[in-house]
């Protein structure tokens, strides 16, 4: 079963809280660090993010919500797309696919699990 948020959007995934380190190349004299641009991600540590009893969801744009604001999606299926629309691409980054329109500094928000599901987003918010 899918759901959508209020807006409509479709919920793509939950909140999560992860831990890691910035890696630093070196440090001055009072310890303020010189990052490397890299975060090494500590993946044992990732936490789902609840508010009250509830999971915290996330909609295709990155909204938040809770469970009892969600809308079950009673659409039929469709078959999605997987060509992606003009003027964006589909690539393949670590742990899934995003997609990026050109012209914009930054991929999508949201990490897909397939192409043809980043392609979908891309034609719903492009």
């Amino acid at each position: 079963m899918r759901f959508l948020a209020p807006n409509g959007n479709p919920i793509v995934g939950t909140l999560e809280t992860l831990f890691g380190c910035a890696n630093a190349t070196e440090f001055s004299e009072t310890g303020e660090p010189e990052y490397d641009g890299e975060t090494t991600i500590w993946w044992d540590e990732q936490r789902t993010v609840h508010k009250g009893a509830s999971m915290v969801y996330v909609d295709e744009n990155g909204d938040q919500w809770t469970f009892d604001q969600l809308v079950p999606d009673t659409e039929d299926d469709e078959e999605e797309d997987d060509t992606p629309p003009n003027g964006c691409t589909v690539k393949e980054v670590s742990g899934g696919f995003r997609y990026h329109f050109d012209g914009d500094d930054d991929d999508s928000p949201i990490l897909f699990d397939t192409a043809a599901e980043a392609a979908a987003a891309a034609h719903r918010v492009g």
